[in-house]
């Protein structure tokens, strides 16, 4: 019997009757007893059978065996999957485990989820056997490993700084996102780094952003260009004026 069924029902037969005689013909009915109480331990146990009386026959109780032994556990086949991108739900691509009999699969995680990106990430299946009689529930488990996806962070080319003015207000565009994400999914803080200021001399600065993190995408940060202008500068002399001899005047510059 396998280990975890119920006892079965012990029977025996007769061997010996004359004259077309049976069982009927016994003074008293033999019993049958097995040392097993039951089939969660596994091994050999002695079935005895005793009591059987007869004035006619000369009887011999025959003891027997009952074997308690495993039910045959399944072989699950399943490969470790070929890595996946982040946003890439699980498939029966990822999820194809087989068994050597029938039965029913559930995986843990299930069909459709959505893994954050990682390496040696563990995928599970439980095997149900349908013949509980000869086979054992069995598991097993496989590893995937989930990439990262890229994620571009472009700053909008900013507006003209006049020199003097405040820096402006910078802002991104992201390229990139999967699975329905915003930027909230991203951690850290978005700076812009540059080295111009509000007094910084004419010229072109390069302004990248920066300080955003994620354990699902790639990220990079590209930068642009701030041009600070000069202001406009005018000289024109001052009406009515008397120049001594030696001097000048300048004035009128805005």
């Amino acid at each position: 019997v396998k280990t975890g069924l119920a006892l079965p029902t012990l029977t025996f037969i007769f061997s010996g009757f004359v004259n077309g005689e049976n069982e009927s013909a016994l003074t008293s009915q033999p019993s049958i007893s097995t040392a097993a109480q039951d089939t969660a331990t596994l091994g050999e146990f002695a079935i005895t059978v005793s009591g059987a009386t007869s004035s006619n026959y000369l009887i011999s109780h025959v003891a027997g065996k009952l074997f308690v032994i495993d039910k045959t556990v399944p072989v699950i086949t399943w490969s470790n999957p070929a890595a996946i991108n982040y946003g890439t739900p699980l498939s029966a691509i990822e999820l194809n485990a087989t068994a050597d009999t029938l039965g029913g699969f559930t995986y843990t995680p299930p069909l459709e989820t959505i893994l954050s990106a990682g390496t040696v990430q563990t995928l599970s299946v439980a095997f149900a056997p349908d013949d509980t009689q000869n086979f054992a529930p069995t598991s097993a488990t496989v590893q995937i490993t989930v990439n990262k996806v890229p994620l571009s962070v472009a700053l909008v080319a900013p507006a003209v700084k006049l020199f003097g003015a405040a820096l402006p207000q910078f802002a991104v565009t992201y390229g990139g996102f999967v699975n329905n994400d915003t930027v909230a999914r991203l951690g850290g803080t978005l700076v812009f780094n540059t080295e111009a200021t509000s007094t910084s001399p004419a010229g072109n600065y390069t302004v990248t952003p920066a300080g955003l993190t994620s354990p699902n995408y790639d990220i990079t940060f590209n930068p642009a260009t701030l041009a600070i202008s000069p202001p406009s500068l005018t000289i024109t002399p001052v009406p009515n004026a008397t120049i001594e001899s030696g001097e000048s005047v300048v004035s009128g510059i805005t």
